[in-house]
């Protein structure tokens, strides 16, 4: 074990970085780095291992799954009216917690991984803190909706 955790940390060393988001990135360049930008409402939240192939199953990172029920579209194609968001589970990978029953503005990008040893590759929307995923009910963010709706998406 003590083995295994010092070739992790010396030759895999990806997985034990932390999370650095250095400034508040500017919104323009924001809404042109992501896929989807949309209003939404937090339905629910599981956690769950994320397989990675050359790990063996103790070592796959942890993370949260989240139903989302979309509000209000600003860019991206969103064909349906709920989706999953994946984001970190906190701690130093940049994960995004998000409050059940809460309204936030997210900025997301598609992403395909494999969500658990047993299921197939599923496209999900991935999402961090280092974007300007907010909560809605802050004051800012609904002065970046209302510049959304003045500014259709690029």
């Amino acid at each position: 074990m003590k083995n295994t955790m010092i070739f992790l940390f010396f030759y895999c060393p990806s997985i034990v970085l932390a999370c650095s988001c250095i400034g508040k990135s500017m919104i323009n360049s924001e809404i042109k780095k992501t896929d989807v930008l949309f209003l939404g409402k937090v339905l629910s939240k599981k956690i769950f291992s994320m397989k990675i192939e050359y790990l063996p199953e103790e070592f796959y990172p942890k993370k949260i799954e989240y139903k989302v029920l979309v509000t209000k579209k600003y860019k991206g194609n969103i064909i349906t009216d709920t989706l999953k968001i994946v984001t970190g589970i906190g701690s130093g990978d940049c994960g995004f917690n998000f409050l059940i029953d809460h309204s936030y503005i997210i900025y997301g990008m598609y992403s395909e991984k494999r969500l658990e040893s047993r299921e197939k590759v599923n496209e999900f929307i991935e999402t961090d803190i280092c974007t300007r995923t907010r909560l809605y009910e802050c004051l800012e963010e609904k002065k970046i909706v209302r510049y959304l709706r003045r500014h259709p998406s690029r």
